[in-house]
């Protein structure tokens, strides 16, 4: 039923078109014919016309013909015979104007301040189409009365980019029948379409009800031009363009629906990919020379492809005597009896082919007569495995042993390290660090040192900022030059009293004890700062910790600071019972840093994996003159995993310890 509906509809819409079309004085060339319901237009054309008229004057002017004026248009809506449109049971309200309908698909008349034999202009934005009071259809790239109902007037409604009057409300598509339309459900208003099953054939079904024909076959595959490939959607609404891939070495072109490639003279796509093109020049290839496969055969000497065709030059000794390229030089010309020296140079009745000549035969079981004299070649190393194989090795003495070149000796100064006798004596044992001396002799490599191999025997060159000022290679460049005071900047220059070396020069010691000055004239404790950790600049890598002015790695770490001059003191309970502190220094794993008297730090460190557990830390004020605030850290490694802050204002009764129930415990803590 519903495509009956459709196929009438279309029939009703191309008739109306027609009859419109030769009354219309608006219509020229390929420009749609516009034409208005109210115009006289025949009964059978099934044309609708509301109960209610109400058609703006300036409308009724620009859609009636000659000079028909507005009541000649409403008069001619009166005339439509109430057969036209059955009674659907809905009631129109009286304060709303119904508008002539026409057809959603029959083009409306333009506004009359745009001609209709007038082009379409061409736009990008709004703007361009401001002249003729439009908006831009961007997609179209055209200026078009609307785009949706906020662009029309009163009760108007956008439809196929025109601005029409409303149609009548509906609840069925029983009240829209005698339109030849249906009904939209969401809308409730009388319509083209709901889905293209309502529209002719080769039509889609627009959002705003309208039917227009599909701009492709859907899901087609297309080429829209010879470099082109055009792929329409499934409801056929649009296309997609998609310009064919260049093509090193080549062209691509559509046809068919899919681009292809052709090569460009002297180029093959040999590998079948695509995304390289024709990456194969068969001119010049001797893997693909002329074609893709054609290998050109080099046994017994070496193949070219020229021009696209296989060369083949024979080495010496060599030669393609049966004319065949597929088989390359097969013929050695130094033996062989038929091609002796040459091709077709036989070797007559008594003789043998000897390094390309012929000669007598008769040199003693196990020797070959090479250049007219007889010799073993599984030991001569002038005829080592064939005549004329001459055997020498680089920085070695070579020898002959069952037909293979070996060495004998290595000359001074070299051995042989990788057993390769192809490239003889290859270590220079004079200076190379991993066989120095002998094959495998490793030079070590002790502290701030690097190692050296001289004349064969090892030795070091020390890092810069160290030197080896005991004179022994043994533990490397033991002293830092620049913070020994007894080595500053060079072995055996020592400070005087008062001085300290910093950066390798004697300086005015103007710290307090315990500390060092370092550059920018600023004191550091060398033994505790992970910054300067034994010398100005060394800086301790991350979680470490500096002690004794030694980095150690620390997995677990707690440390204390305060912030004026007093005596804290850091305290740990460790899993096992026992207490690390200041007066307890090690225990659990765990070792005590350093009891500072001033603002800290004061630091707990583990190096390696502490026991697992809770650890129960306290911050004790032994002495304390004032409030003092603190601040505690737990580290894990690099990490920060923990930190608490508080303050004392009253030192700790005597005796005080750490525990878990203790006033000063201030963090529980399993690593």
């Amino acid at each position: 039923m519903r495509s009956q509906r459709a196929s009438l509809r279309h029939l009703s819409l191309v008739a109306l078109s027609l009859v419109a079309a030769c009354s219309s004085p608006r219509s020229s060339g390929n420009t749609p014919v516009e034409t208005d319901a109210s115009a006289d237009v025949t009964s059978d054309l099934a044309v609708d016309v509301a109960p209610a008229v109400d058609v703006p004057d300036d409308r009724v002017a620009a859609d009636a013909p000659g000079d028909a004026t507005a009541a000649d248009a409403v008069d001619a809506a009166a005339d439509v015979g109430d057969d036209v449109l059955p009674d659907t049971g809905t009631d129109v309200p009286e304060d709303v104007a119904v508008a002539v309908d026409a057809p959603a698909d029959v083009p409306v008349d333009v506004p009359a301040d745009v001609p209709a034999d007038v082009p379409p202009l061409a736009c990008r934005s709004d703007r361009e189409c401001g002249a003729r009071a439009q908006v831009c259809e961007r997609t179209l790239g055209i200026c078009v009365d609307c785009l949706t109902a906020v662009d029309c007037t009163g009760t108007e409604i956008c439809a196929g980019n025109r601005c029409v009057p409303a149609p009548p409300p509906c609840r069925s598509d029983r009240d829209c029948s005698a339109r030849m339309q249906v009904c939209n459900p969401t809308r409730m208003l009388c319509v083209d379409c709901n889905t293209a099953v309502d529209c002719p054939p080769n039509n889609v079904c627009n959002p705003d009800g309208t039917c227009a024909p599909q701009a492709c076959v859907p899901s087609s595959v297309t080429c829209a031009d010879t470099s082109t490939v055009r792929v329409c959607s499934a409801d056929g609404r649009t296309f997609t363009s998609t310009p064919c891939p260049a093509v090193a070495n080549g062209v691509s072109r559509c046809g068919e629906g899919a681009c292809t490639t052709a090569c460009n003279p002297g180029f093959a796509d040999c590998d079948g990919n695509a995304a390289n093109g024709c990456e194969t020049s068969t001119l010049t290839s001797e893997a693909a020379c002329g074609r893709c496969g054609n290998v050109c055969p080099s046994a017994g000497g070496s193949a070219a492809c020229v021009a696209g065709s296989c060369t083949l030059t024979c080495s010496a000794g060599r030669g393609d005597c049966d004319g065949s390229a597929a088989n390359g030089c097969e013929t050695n010309l130094g033996s062989s009896n038929a091609h002796c020296g040459r091709c077709g140079g036989a070797c007559g009745a008594g003789l043998t082919c000897t390094d390309g000549t012929c000669a007598l035969t008769g040199c003693p079981s196990g020797q070959t007569r090479c250049s007219g004299t007889c010799v073993d070649l599984n030991a001569n190393v002038a005829q080592c495995g064939a005549c004329g194989r001459a055997c020498s090795l680089p920085n070695a003495t070579p020898a002959c042993t069952s037909g293979s070149c070996v060495v004998a000796t290595c000359s001074a100064g070299f051995g042989d390290c990788d057993g390769s006798a192809a490239n003889g004596c290859e270590t220079d044992t004079r200076t190379t660090t991993s066989s120095c001396g002998a094959c495998g002799n490793i030079c070590p490599v002790p502290q701030n040192s690097i190692p050296a191999c001289v004349g064969g025997s090892c030795g070091i060159f020390c890092a810069t900022g160290f030197g080896s000022c005991d004179g022994s290679n043994a533990n490397g460049c033991e002293v830092s030059l620049t913070s020994s005071n007894a080595h500053c900047g060079a072995c055996g220059r020592a400070c005087s009293t008062g001085q300290t070396c910093v950066a390798g020069a004697c300086v005015s010691n103007t710290c307090g004890t315990g500390l060092t000055p370092c550059p920018g004239n600023v004191c550091r404790d060398l033994a505790r700062d992970p910054a300067n950790c034994g010398a100005c600049g060394r800086a301790c890598a991350a979680g470490q910790l500096c002690t004794a002015s030694t980095c150690v790695s620390t997995p677990l770490r707690f440390a204390l600071t305060w912030n004026v001059t007093a005596d804290l003191d850091i305290s740990v309970l460790t899993p096992g019972g026992t207490v690390v502190s200041y007066a307890s220094r090690t225990g659990g794993g765990g070792t005590f840093d350093t009891d500072s008297m001033a603002m800290g730090p004061e630091q707990i460190y583990w190096t390696a994996p502490a026991p697992a557990g809770t650890y129960y830390v306290c911050v004790i004020p032994y002495r304390v003159t004032s409030a003092t605030s603190y601040t505690l850290q737990a580290f894990r490694g690099a990490t920060l995993a923990a930190t608490r802050s508080g303050s004392h204002t009253a030192n700790a009764p005597s005796g005080s310890t750490c525990s878990a129930t203790s006033p000063y415990m201030v963090l529980a803590f399993v690593p």
